[in-house]
């Protein structure tokens, strides 16, 4: 089962309200991992490796790592810098998608992201869950308003999500081609810094959850 495909949320709000009121803030360093701290004091397991530990693509590093962490082996995707997610389950494992959704407690869940952000979104209850892969190609097809909709399906509206952003390229190192102004995505997450064009893919993210229905104080985002 998939989540459906959503085209993205025009803005029914002012984009430059939701990236001045942005909260950033960094996710804490657990000796090899990072973690969101609201997260950590909810007690849900979760981290994002750092590069020093290796490529997580890695399958006996991957055990190892989880091992340390208590966790049994993850769910992975096979990522295609797409719009699609799936609902967790073990027959689905290595599937092409870039997101999983579940309401199965227990059963951990990854995504894999260097430049690109993991996006970790849930009820407010942390009974439903979703992990996803964005990057730009992502973001422009809808898979943020995808997974929105996808906890819809559980039964969860938007109002009652909250979304935690993880580490990513932030906008300073982020430089994109003049095409992209020719994109979908909305000029405030577009900068000239110094004669070169720089992206906000954080901006650019939350923007399209508050225009998916999520207040915007229930999106945060990694400063890391």
């Amino acid at each position: 089962r998939s989540w459906p495909k959503k085209k993205p949320c025009m803005p029914s709000f002012a984009p430059d309200a939701v990236k001045k009121s942005l909260a950033r803030s960094p996710w804490v360093r657990r000796g090899t991992i990072f973690a969101a701290p609201e997260l950590e004091a909810a007690g849900l397991p979760h981290g994002l490796t750092s590069a020093e530990l290796g490529v997580m693509r890695n399958e006996e590093l991957r055990r190892e790592v989880c091992g340390a962490a208590g966790l049994s082996e993850p769910l992975y995707l096979t990522q295609v810098h797409g719009v699609s997610g799936l609902q967790a389950h073990s027959d689905f494992n290595g599937s092409e998608a870039d997101g999983w959704i579940t309401d199965q407690p227990g059963l951990p869940l990854a995504v894999f992201a260097a430049d690109c952000m993991p996006v970790l979104m849930a009820d407010r209850a942390l009974e439903r869950l979703a992990v996803v892969h964005a990057g730009w190609r992502g973001l422009e097809a809808g898979i943020l308003e995808g997974a929105v909709a996808g906890f819809g399906k559980l039964g969860t509206e938007a109002e009652q999500l909250r979304c935690w952003i993880g580490p990513h390229i932030q906008p300073c190192c982020y430089e994109v081609g003049a095409e992209f102004r020719q994109k979908s995505f909305r000029p405030e997450s577009l900068e000239l810094r110094a004669g070169k064009l720089k992206l906000d893919l954080a901006a650019e993210a939350a923007a399209r959850l508050v225009s998916a229905g999520l207040p915007a104080p229930a999106v945060a985002v990694s400063s890391d």
